[in-house]
């Protein structure tokens, strides 16, 4: 490995995320973004600022300096002697950092949200594509896009660590990133917690269409994790064991390839055997079970979330979301204890192998019956899925209010009619001007 074509390449990746696009765009539209709105050069202040069409072109080239970088790394260290994959996030470090104290500005950079979501894109596709999930279901629900984007880091964060858990092959050092780049994305939200906090965060503005979209994902998640669980818990898994069993019992057989591997076997043996074999099928397929739960459970939970105001019913949705998201969190970690126990019935020691015998009968029955416990909630979230908040927005003003929590500043006038909304003073200007109202919402 040549340490001066790492050298180098961590430098220019590092120039890369230090190239400051949306300052550049707010020069050339006229406006110093350090000085409107929330003083951030970042994609939302671009968006408040200027419009939703340089916000949105402001985030795509900020994903793309991230993902650039990195993608370029992977292609030219693509020989496996020459560890590519840890150049290419030492890369993805350098322009992470690149993007939050860039050389150009003296330092003062954005806060890393859409240039970090390009280089994790590239290293870890799917822990990405579920803190994306996350991060426009929190928008799109709680109207917080600072709430979202620390939201999105956390579930991105605690989805490496997992893999780093459950899985031998996976990097430290790309889970030192995710931590650190958490840390880092949270420090620069500070601002964000402090009126998150005392109430005085910033709401955007959810359209009819983005109301339908989140209720869409509540019940597609709803029905991935009641039809998964259902099917994996009380169909797959028993009949795949069933069959195992069956296929030692009576080897030999077309399903042992008409081979006498049960020869010599006592009974016992054979159930042990069969009992193996299925965790060897099996067993590659709690991790995907799992983490579409986890990942269903949190949208479920999120979404209801956002009704839990509006009436008993879904404040009863709210509390079922909840107690199910703890259930499938402690199922998680369970079935890794259980997984752990089952390898040591194996072990040669006689009294390690009793006594694991004994451990995992207890805690495989503790881990089904939450299972069993995780699906009845399901079965009561099922029903309230018929009874969704209104798609009309006036016939439930608490659900949208805009800007400030309180009426009087949320442009709703008191019988919840947003035609009392009054446009941002800015919108039908080429230019801003020097004094951008925070309060003006976003719109989606």
């Amino acid at each position: 490995m040549n340490s001066l074509n790492i050298i180098l390449c961590i430098c220019c990746s590092y120039i890369t995320g230090s190239i400051p696009f949306g300052y550049l765009i707010g020069r050339f539209r006229g406006v110093n973004l350090f000085e409107v709105g929330s003083g951030n050069i970042g994609a939302t202040n671009v968006w408040r600022v200027l419009g939703k069409e340089f916000g949105i072109l402001v985030f795509l080239l900020d994903f793309a300096k991230g993902a650039v970088p990195v993608l370029l790394t992977l292609g030219y260290f693509s020989e496996p002697s020459t560890g590519g994959k840890e150049v290419a996030i030492l890369a993805a470090i350098a322009t992470f950092l690149g993007h939050l104290f860039p050389i150009f500005l003296k330092f003062r950079g954005g806060k890393g949200v859409a240039t970090g979501a390009g280089t994790v894109l590239v290293l870890m596709p799917w822990p990405t594509v579920m803190a994306f999930l996350t991060w426009i279901t929190v928008v799109l629900s709680l109207r917080y896009v600072s709430l979202a984007s620390m939201a999105a880091v956390l579930v991105l964060t605690f989805a490496q660590i997992v893999r780093l858990l459950f899985s031998p092959d996976s990097s430290v050092l790309l889970a030192v990133f995710t931590i650190v780049g958490t840390g880092l994305v949270i420090i620069k939200h500070r601002s964000n917690i402090k009126r998150l906090l005392a109430g005085k965060e910033n709401q955007s503005m959810v359209s009819t269409t983005g109301q339908a979209v989140v209720r869409a994902i509540h019940v597609v998640a709803l029905g991935f994790a009641f039809g998964s669980a259902i099917f994996f818990n009380l169909l797959a898994a028993p009949t795949m064991n069933r069959s195992f069993q069956e296929a030692i019992a009576n080897a030999p057989n077309d399903r042992t390839a008409h081979l006498p591997i049960t020869e010599n076997l006592s009974e016992e043996q054979k159930k042990s055997l069969g009992s193996a074999l299925f965790g060897t099928a099996v067993g590659p397929l709690f991790p995907i079970f799992f983490n579409g739960q986890l990942c269903t459970a949190l949208l479920i939970l999120i979404t209801a979330m956002s009704w839990r105001s509006v009436g008993k019913i879904h404040r009863i949705r709210f509390i079922l979301a909840t107690i199910g998201f703890l259930l499938v969190g402690a199922n998680y970690f369970l079935s890794d204890y259980v997984s752990q126990i089952r390898l040591l019935r194996f072990s040669t020691d006689v009294a390690i192998a009793t006594k694991a015998k004994a451990d995992f009968a207890s805690w495989h029955l503790i881990s089904l019956l939450v299972s069993m416990i995780h699906i009845l909630v399901l079965m009561g979230l099922m029903p309230l899925a018929a009874f969704l908040p209104d798609r009309n927005p006036s016939s439930n003003p608490k659900l949208y209010e805009v800007g400030q929590k309180s009426i009087d500043h949320g442009g709703v006038s008191p019988e919840g009619n947003l035609s009392a909304i009054s446009p941002s003073k800015n919108s039908n200007s080429n230019v801003p001007s020097g004094n951008v109202d925070l309060s003006a919402p976003i719109r989606y």
